[in-house]
């Protein structure tokens, strides 16, 4: 997995980078006019079961780095192969994806076959089948005759390479990085691979293949851990964490612990946590939030709409109070008290209205001054007291009118059965008719002049339309403010103690259930099958190289973890690969381009054609070569 700087903040909040969408294809190099006429220079593949690189041995760095995998999409034409880079969306295909690789050994080699079509195509290579150019190709350590025996067979006579050479790729990176003058010394070297981790003693500047050891734990096992973890964690986000973005959260935020059951309990601590959490913003659709323009719109849209109102409530016709005063003393004791409770009402509708007025100024200078949302819901819970009250006036003088109403009609009939029954009507009987007419026609007068029922109906309906508009908005603006919040936090995960929980599985397998030692017990395992004197040898220098070995802290954690288990006052040293990933690749065209060595190294076609495909010469960056033994009948 390759390990990418993180350059924000502790406190921040992240997003995914997602490589695996945005990969740009391969391109296609041109060959070289140069090498046509020579053609002696290595082509190096470092055939890695993760990631495979590709180019030339003069070349400062490979031409092809691609991911060693192959899928054939159904839903395209004919069934096309995509290979590596050309994969537009892994996790999309995931399930069609097919590699050449079980665990670390190459075991399909029909696949094999396409990956170096596509290696030699993109290199420009053309040649009707024939690589003219010595091949390096990298291989696991203690690769199986068997499989060995393939790839030479399919590389000598389906590409009819010249020459053929074998190395591993912790041995070229050591290479790399070891001065020419101790090339051929002691080391332990620990390599860090996607399916497992090797530690490789290196004794007189050649592989003691007897006493290497491999522990079952590398990349995959790491990004599998992590993968269900964050998914047994969020599992509201399941489609989201996928193995693509798992590896990425452990490429750029995994640390290797100092020390492990110290910093774990850090962990715990919040102040501690809240420094070194890191917060992953997953893509999500956000719903249109309460923003400052949406807000401001809708007020000065409810400020026009209380100003006409107010303009409404504020047209008034003028009032007959007055003459209805004066026509009291006209009227009869009986009916007087009608008139005053009428007028009361009267009076007091008025009073309330002006409340209402008052009120619906006050909001509009709320919203101008762009009050808060408290401010807006207590005014609102007030306006809609008065609106009350005022609804409860209004029934009371429709009550009172009809009321008064009904005592002119029952008075009109009296005195119509009155004539039908053919009485006389006398002077005072007519006095008496007058008076009830007069008073009729005064209610008439104040039924169309005082505050008729049409028009309070109109105000009335505007006042409660407009009650509904402001409780809408500010319901709207505190449902969006939280709706958004909720949102974007829902759709966070949080990296904490699994960014030292996941890589502490390389010295502690047990995590996961695997009944293994860890790198550091596996080292003092292998250095108690040498001498005191070999033993400080290889102590002096241990070399770590591969993806996993750019965790951070990961040399300081095998200084503590060696400082515990050799002697007291006894020296070693730790050393990280300039480039953990790339110098595999760099080691081996650093080797093939020394002709010497390439010389004494690589297999040609007759070796292959007189000792068989599992042949290997052995050197400095090579595993043992043991023939398979034969079965005598």
């Amino acid at each position: 997995m390759a390990r990418l700087q993180d350059s924000s903040k502790a406190t921040g909040t992240h997003k995914f980078e997602d490589n695996y969408i945005s990969r740009q294809s391969e391109i296609r190099h041109q060959y070289r006019p140069s090498f046509k006429g020579d053609s002696e220079i290595p082509l190096v593949i470092d055939n890695g079961s993760y990631r495979c690189r590709a180019g030339w041995a003069n070349d400062k760095e490979p031409k092809l780095n691609f991911r060693n995998l192959v899928t054939r999409q159904r839903s395209k034409k004919d069934g096309e192969i995509q290979i590596g880079n050309n994969v537009s969306n892994l996790e999309a295909v995931r399930w069609l994806l097919r590699t050449q690789f079980d665990k670390d050994i190459v075991t399909h080699f029909d696949i094999q076959e396409q990956i170096f079509d596509y290696i030699f195509h993109h290199l420009g290579i053309e040649s009707d089948g024939q690589i003219e150019h010595p091949v390096i190709v990298t291989e696991t350590l203690c690769n199986p005759n068997y499989s060995r025996h393939l790839m030479t067979e399919l590389l000598f006579e389906c590409y009819q390479v010249p020459q053929l050479a074998y190395g591993i790729d912790s041995l070229f990176s050591f290479y790399q990085n070891t001065p020419v003058d101790r090339r051929y010394s002691d080391g332990l070297v620990v390599s860090f691979g996607y399916h497992n981790t090797c530690v490789l003693p290196y004794v007189d500047g050649r592989l003691d293949a007897d006493r290497c050891r491999r522990v079952n734990i590398g990349g995959s096992q790491q990004a599998a851990l992590l993968h269900r973890v964050l998914q047994l964690k969020y599992p509201g986000h399941l489609n989201s964490v996928n193995i693509s973005r798992v590896e990425e959260l452990l490429s750029k935020f995994g640390y290797v612990a100092k020390d492990f059951p110290s910093e774990l309990r850090s962990w715990s601590v919040d102040s501690y946590y809240q420094d070194h959490v890191k917060k992953i913003q997953l893509p999500f659709t956000p719903v249109h939030s309460w923003s400052d323009d949406t807000k401001q719109a809708s007020f000065q849209k409810l400020s026009k709409e209380i100003e006409e109102i107010i303009k409404m409530w504020n047209k008034q016709e003028e009032s007959n109070v007055a003459a209805l005063q004066n026509q009291w003393t006209e009227f009869q004791a009986e009916v007087l008290q009608s008139f005053e409770d009428l007028l009361q009402t009267l009076n007091k509708w008025n009073s309330l209205a002006a409340v209402c007025v008052s009120q619906l100024q006050e909001g509009i200078k709320l919203l101008k001054e762009k009050a808060d949302s408290n401010m807006l819901h207590d005014w609102l819970e007030g306006l809609k007291g008065s609106y009350h009250n005022l609804c409860e006036n209004r029934s009371d003088w429709l009550n009172q009118k009809e009321l008064l109403r009904q005592k002119f009609l029952i008075g009109d009939n009296e005195e119509g059965d009155e004539k039908e029954d053919g009485q006389e009507i006398d002077t005072e009987d007519l006095s008496e008719l007058e008076m009830k007419k007069k008073l009729q026609v005064a209610l008439e007068n104040l039924e169309e002049q005082v505050r008729p029922d049409e028009e309070e109906s109109k105000k009335v309906a505007a006042l409660e339309q407009l009650l509904r508009d402001i409780e809408a908005v500010l319901n709207s603006h505190s449902n969006q403010k939280r709706m958004t919040f909720d949102l974007a936090e829902y759709y966070q995960l949080h990296f904490g103690s699994e960014r030292i929980r996941v890589p502490e599985i390389l010295f502690q397998p047990s995590i996961i259930g695997v009944e293994q030692g860890g790198i550091t017990e596996t080292i003092e395992f292998i250095l108690t099958q040498y001498n005191a004197d070999l033993q400080s040898r290889l102590v002096k220098n241990v070399f770590l190289t591969g993806a996993v070995a750019s965790y951070p802290n990961m040399v300081e954690r095998f200084e503590t973890e060696l400082r515990a288990m050799r002697p007291f006052q006894s020296t070693f040293k730790v050393t990280r690969a300039g480039d953990p990933i790339l110098d595999a690749w760099r080691g081996a065209a650093k080797w093939g381009s020394n002709k010497d060595l390439f010389k004494d190294g690589a297999i040609t076609k007759a070796d292959y054609l007189e000792r068989g495909g599992e042949y290997l010469k052995e050197h400095v960056a090579s595993n043992r070569y043991y023939p398979t033994p034969v079965t005598k009948r």
